[in-house]
């Protein structure tokens, strides 16, 4: 397996990659992300138990998707925690284009003109908790 401080490495160096928009992330599942190279890959996914602090996870896999590295962080687990936390929410928004989304609401809310398109019709949002 591949050692801790290698698979650190890796996080920290795909999170700078990724907060510069250098990164390819895919939904691999729900609450979990990954990136694919010719050489292997890495997801990186995010667990959240009822009774339990919730867990980030990353694994390193082969090009045939076989784990060759697995690391994972308990919230309260300091450096490990912080670095694996930041990744998920990093690939979260590559994904999901939040970020996008927030600065064009924000950018109409600092103008003086009305918003919002009078015949637009709103759909249900799915599991929307209100």
């Amino acid at each position: 397996m591949i050692p801790d401080e290698k698979i650190l490495n890796i996080c920290e160096r795909l999170l700078a990659k990724s907060r510069a928009n250098r990164v390819n992330w895919l939904r691999s599942g729900e609450n979990r992300y990954g990136v694919r190279l010719p050489s292997g890959g890495v997801d990186i996914g995010y667990f959240s138990p009822q009774a339990e602090p919730d867990e980030v996870f990353v694994s390193v896999t082969s090009p045939e998707g076989q784990v060759v590295g697995s690391w994972s962080a308990t919230q309260g687990d300091d450096e490990r925690w912080s670095t694996l936390l930041a990744l998920f929410r990093d690939a979260e928004r590559c994904v999901t284009g939040w970020d996008r989304v927030l600065n064009g609401i924000e950018a109409a809310l600092g103008t003086d003109e009305t918003i919002g398109t009078a015949d637009a019709v709103i759909s249900p949002v799915g599991n929307v908790p209100f």
